[in-house]
């Protein structure tokens, strides 16, 4: 007696195969990271106020006051403490070295951090007396996107 088994279909070619695993993305994991500081402040860079907003799609809010999320070809972790950012790679694309310095470039990069926003407040402030009195009121600088808009009005 003979038993019918399913097909598993062909076997592939080789070339098709290695063509297979060149076109998948290859990620290396990072293992155990340990947190680095973006030197930072608080009121310079709030990721509640930064990356949840609708304007950054690629963050998910993984644990109170932390995200991960994309930037270029990592996958990094961001946790927001008193007066810093914390962060680490936790996954790289195939090729990209593990290199700190770079990481932190990209971060910058991502974040715009060459700009120095406490400058551009006073210069603000200086020149905009709703500006000046909504950041004297809120005691830092969260509430500088609302004056822009609202003086706008």
């Amino acid at each position: 007696m003979r038993i019918a088994t399913a097909a598993a279909g062909p076997t592939p070619h080789p070339q098709q195969t290695a063509a297979a695993a060149d076109a998948a993305p290859a990620v290396a994991h990072c293992g155990a990271v340990a947190w680095r500081r973006l030197g930072t402040p608080r009121r310079e860079l709030t990721l509640d106020f930064t990356l949840p907003t609708g304007q950054s799609f690629r963050w998910r809010r993984t644990a109170s006051g932390e995200f991960t999320g994309v930037i270029g070809r990592r996958v990094v972790s961001l946790r927001q403490e008193a007066d810093d950012v914390a962060w680490r790679v936790v996954a790289r694309g195939a090729g990209l070295p593990d290199d700190a310095g770079a990481d932190e470039a990209a971060l910058a990069d991502y974040f715009n951090l060459g700009v120095d926003l406490a400058a551009l407040y006073k210069e603000w402030a200086a020149a905009d007396a709703r500006f000046a009195q909504a950041s004297v009121d809120e005691g830092n600088w969260r509430a500088s996107p609302f004056a822009i808009c609202s003086a706008a009005v």
